[in-house]
């Protein structure tokens, strides 16, 4: 947002403030568009945005379809803290004339509210008008760093420098990503040698999963030299893990699962015997046998452990949000009683923060007719989602069918 304001004021030089206010009163009869368009502009740029949106609005009422006022009511509306008021507004500038300027608004405000993919796209629209636009080429940088692209970002950057040697941001951002990657790899460098160490064994089994956590990290946007071998890299978890407890084998597991190497996952549950676990132990196991199903495509068997998981542990609300999903996959009635009862197996406190799953529950109220009901959990959604534009995209979606 920062970026925003600060290109709205730069327009305006610290003493001209109070001049240009004069001004604009005197032409206030003469021109009322030019006013009230001159006085939103002004009043933002002075720090005060509830006044800004009031003249915005009076330019609205006057021409709610000219490009140049859309744009002042998407800044006044972004300035007040309206995130979905003024991406609404920066949208339909772009519908009326599709001009750098309203573009760059709209491609501004997105990558702002962190909506990262469509700023993207809105920045490579600019690249179609101007091929060399340095603040596009920097945006574009910005959503690829953001989406977790350092490859793509560095190469970004670079062409916004090329594109403006003078500003020394793209430098700058450079630095900061090559100093993050650094910091990655000598991570995990240090917890390679630790793990190699004289280190006692759960020192090296947590040890292990850090460096399996941090591949993500280091593999993303380097040479392909430096990329860890996932092959040796996950077979040190297994056997650092082996003779730990079983939570944290189940811990391993998991991780493993989340880094594609469903092989070690499986190694590791076969490892472990079920009938000796706890609840909440054989919750977390089931639970990953499902996701273990799931990826293999056997949903029956899938829907079969998240439920179970769900019945032997209401915490695991990430089981209940998978096995609703699936259930709601289908048109029958049984399926949907089902979901409501794994729903309310889960408390209601935690429900209220698991944003997937309150997503899901919002999906079931809607097919069961509790459309109020319904509307309450997505736009609570909406309020824990700012991280997570994907399911932000689908819960607005949602709501717009309501």
């Amino acid at each position: 947002m920062g970026g925003l304001r600060d290109a709205f004021r730069r327009r305006f030089a610290a003493g001209d403030l109070e001049q240009r206010r004069t001004e604009l009163e005197k032409r206030k009869d003469e021109d009322p568009l030019a006013y009230a368009l001159g006085m939103a502009n002004l009043s933002a740029a002075q720090g005060r945005p509830e006044e800004a949106l009031v003249h915005a609005k009076q330019a609205h009422a006057l021409r709610p379809e000219d490009p140049r006022v859309l744009r002042a009511m998407a800044y006044c509306h972004l300035i007040n803290g309206e995130h979905e008021a003024a991406t609404r507004y920066a949208r339909e500038a772009c519908e009326k004339d599709s001009s750098l300027a309203s573009l760059g608004m709209l491609a501004n405000l997105l990558l702002d509210t962190g909506r990262y993919a469509d700023a993207e796209a809105a920045y490579r629209r600019m690249l179609e008008q101007a091929p060399r636009s340095a603040q596009a080429f920097n945006g574009i940088a910005t959503a690829r760093y953001r989406q977790g692209d350092r490859q793509g970002a560095l190469e970004y950057y670079a062409r916004a420098f090329e594109a403006d040697p003078e500003d020394g941001t793209p430098i700058r951002s450079i630095t900061t990503v090559l100093a993050e990657l650094g910091w990655h790899l000598g991570a995990f460098a240090m917890a390679e040698v630790l793990e190699s160490s004289s280190a006692p064994p759960e020192v090296r089994a947590a040890l292990s999963l850090v460096r399996l956590d941090l591949s993500k990290a280091v593999s993303a946007g380097v040479p392909a030299h430096l990329v860890p071998d996932m092959d040796r890299l996950a077979g040190s978890v297994v056997e650092a893990v082996k003779q730990r407890s079983t939570s944290v084998r189940l811990r391993a597991a998991r991780s493993l699962f989340d880094a594609g190497r469903t092989g070690e996952t499986e190694a590791i549950l076969e490892a472990i015997d079920p009938e000796g676990l706890d609840d909440s132990e054989r919750a977390n196991f089931l639970y990953i046998q499902g996701l273990l199903a799931d990826r293999a495509g056997n949903q029956r068997a899938a829907l079969e452990a998240f439920a179970e998981s769900v019945r032997l542990d209401g915490r695991r609300w990430d089981a209940c949000c998978n096995a609703v999903h699936l259930l709601l996959a289908n048109e029958d009635d049984r399926s949907l009683a089902l979901a409501g009862e794994l729903l309310d197996r889960v408390p209601a406190p935690i429900r209220a923060d698991a944003a997937p799953l309150l997503f899901n529950e919002g999906l079931y109220l809607k097919r069961t007719g509790r459309r109020e009901a319904a509307r309450s959990k997505l736009e609570r959604v909406l309020q824990l989602s700012s991280e997570d534009e994907d399911l932000a995209t689908l819960a607005r979606q949602a709501l717009l069918e309501l």
